[in-house]
């Protein structure tokens, strides 16, 4: 009994002998790979890495007012793993990967076949890498964006984090994309959009999608602001946003409350395939430009259908741009395939927005109800 007690005691006196203090760690927030870089010119890629500088987070009272709060740290090489191990020998601190917030992927990178799932896999290999860190594509260079001079914030990736977040509400945006669901994407092969943002000298603006197709893990184009709306719409996405139309000539702002959707899919004939979608939005009249009175001559009516046809108009548009021009499922038809449908998939996966190409030649049916919930304080306005 005396010596397991004895040997007991011992471990808990030794504490922790393989922790490291937090003086010596490396708090990593954020990481951005451009194409590029090898030091014998050849192809290779380009990894920046933004750590925290805690001197710099505190006032101007206490020192911290003229540190700068982050530090961006950039290596290049052949592989990501090379690239690691050449970024431990550049810093005395060790680096730490549990605080990071977003991985930003240039555009470039994003283009190549097969690149974006290499260059993902030591993100998702990592210990010490949460499932919930952000994925974006930077139009342009990825390492601009971890140069951002943002006047609200000191560390540029937090704030490009706080934008993200915010999308949730911007029908012009996607939702944030952690690299947790970006594996399952590159397991199942199914198409994909990752949010795009482009770096400003003193912000970062976000907006629209980059789309991959799934096949190759590669970056084949981009949906716009309106082709991203378009595609909130049809998926049922629910965010706010501003339907403007006109009623005789005078502009009238119908404000997004609520988006439901519905897909329906025919697949009795494989290669013409129907799919039919029904949005039904509500919202109120944000902003109107006359002096009619919305509740006299079926006023509220006519703006009703008018907000209906565009949206219909939108969601058309973003329906022509990925089977004509992108040629690529960005509605996750292909996922309800699989998953209401499991027999038909199997026949025709390999040549689902591939190949073959089915979807291309799917038909969509989009039927659309408005509905006014509210006019404002007011029920006309005056010039």
């Amino acid at each position: 009994m005396v010596l397991p007690l004895f040997i007991a005691l011992t471990l808990m006196l030794a504490g922790c002998w393989d922790t490291t203090d937090i003086e010596d760690r490396g708090f990593i927030v954020g990481s951005g790979i451009d194409l590029g870089g090898t030091e014998n010119g050849g192809d290779g890629i380009t990894l920046t890495h933004q750590f925290v500088v805690p001197a710099g987070i505190g006032t101007p009272t206490d020192g911290g007012g003229d540190t700068q709060a982050f530090d961006n740290l950039t290596s290049s090489g052949e592989s990501m793993f090379d690239i690691s191990r050449q970024m431990t020998e550049k810093t005395s601190k060790n680096p730490f990967y549990e605080h990071e917030k977003v991985i930003v992927i240039s555009d470039k990178v994003a283009e190549q076949p097969y690149l974006f799932g290499k260059v993902m896999d030591m993100f998702l290999r990592n210990s010490e890498m949460r499932r919930n860190i952000k994925v974006v594509i930077a139009n342009g260079q990825a390492s601009k964006v971890l140069d951002t001079k943002p006047q609200s914030e000191k560390i540029p990736i937090i704030y490009l984090d706080d934008i993200l977040e915010n999308s949730v509400a911007n029908i012009t945006e996607i939702q944030p994309i952690v690299n947790g669901d970006v594996q399952d994407k590159l397991l199942n092969k199914l198409s994909y959009i990752l949010p795009l943002v482009t770096p400003k000298k003193k912000s970062i603006e976000s907006m629209g999608a980059a789309v991959f197709n799934g096949y190759n893990n590669q970056m084949i184009g981009v949906l716009n602001g309106l082709e991203t709306e378009g595609l909130n719409l049809i998926t049922g996405n629910g965010k706010e946003g501003n339907i403007k139309i006109a009623i005789h000539q005078k502009n009238i702002a119908y404000e997004l409350k609520d988006v439901k959707s519905k897909i329906k899919l025919n697949v009795d004939d494989i290669k013409h395939m129907h799919v039919q979608v029904n949005i039904d939005t509500s919202g109120d009249i944000s902003e109107t430009f006359g002096t009619q009175n919305l509740f006299q001559g079926g006023s509220l009516s006519e703006i009703e259908k008018q907000v209906s046809r565009e949206i219909k108009r939108i969601a058309e548009q973003t329906i022509n741009t990925a089977q004509m021009d992108l040629k690529t499922d960005v509605f996750d038809i292909g996922k309800m395939l699989k998953e209401h449908h499991y027999n038909l998939w199997q026949q025709i996966k390999d040549d689902w927005d591939h190949g073959e190409n089915y979807f291309s030649d799917v038909t969509f049916d989009v039927n659309v109800t408005s509905r006014i919930n509210a006019t404002g304080n007011v029920n006309k306005t005056k010039k």
